[in-house]
């Protein structure tokens, strides 16, 4: 196994965790696949914390829709 680079303590966890990840000699089709999982996670969560806050709020789906092709 390919030796792990230390992340400075100036970087996040989550920053120093990527930093490791991304230190190992992985195929570029490898690093497409965990590019494209981080990518999933944080728009699912972008979009269930906006649909709670929505629906605290009131806005409909419709609405978001609408703000979402306003300047397009």
């Amino acid at each position: 196994m390919p030796e792990l680079i230390s992340a400075s303590s100036t970087f996040t966890p989550l920053q120093q965790e990527l930093l490791r990840l991304y230190s190992l000699e992985l195929e570029e089709k490898d690093l497409l696949q965990i590019k494209e999982l981080i990518d999933k996670y944080l728009s699912e969560n972008v979009f269930a914390r906006t649909d709670e806050e929505g629906e605290k709020k009131g806005i409909t789906p419709e609405e978001f829709e609408r703000w979402a092709n306003q300047n397009l």
